[in-house]
């Protein structure tokens, strides 16, 4: 069956509906766009203030630096600390927003002379700064990590052979290197 065509008066009828179809499209898409800019805005605040907050990743190596020397010495290592990477790495952070983090400067030495005495003083030497700690053992090697509440770790490596310290640092807004 064939139809004829609409008549001439409803044509533009039609024709005005299609455009207010297009325009509400147009505001919807308009309006989208402005408030997904308004969002990205106020999220880029919200970074900007932690960032004014929380170190950089190069000041928080150097506090970590810090706790891997008292560590060491509280274990009665006598090895000086050894740069592995001079220059920040790429992490994400919990948020999902890219970041900067160094490693500490590692420490390798000689077997603890009693490791049970040693890793349990370096337990609570960390529990007393507010890291959570674990122990586990790979193979032969006893390992102890502690993670500060913000986000970083440091670890002993303890088998017969020797001893090693290590960490990184949490996951900073903002890198603070020399290079920055």
């Amino acid at each position: 069956m064939i139809t004829a065509p609409p008549p001439a008066e409803s044509r533009p009828a039609l024709a005005r509906r299609w455009v207010a179809l297009w325009s509400a499209l147009g505001v919807l898409v308009v309006g989208g766009v402005v408030v997904g800019n308004v969002l990205s805005d106020r999220e880029q605040r919200r970074l900007d203030q932690l960032a004014a907050t929380e170190p950089s990743a190069y000041e928080a190596q150097g506090e970590l630096n810090q706790v891997v020397a008292e560590t060491a010495a509280l274990l009665g290592l006598t090895a000086e600390g050894i740069p592995r990477i001079n220059g920040s790495l790429a992490c994400i952070r919990p948020d999902g927003v890219q970041g900067f983090s160094y490693l500490a400067h590692t420490i390798e030495d000689v077997a603890l002379p009693d490791l049970t005495t040693g890793l349990t003083e370096a337990r609570h030497f960390w529990e007393g700064m507010g890291y959570a700690v674990s122990e586990r053992q790979i193979g032969e090697t006893t390992v102890l990590s502690g993670h500060p509440p913000d986000g970083g770790s440091i670890q002993v490596f303890a088998n017969a052979q020797g001893t090693a310290l290590k960490g990184q640092t949490f996951c900073s807004l903002t890198d603070g290197g020399p290079e920055d």
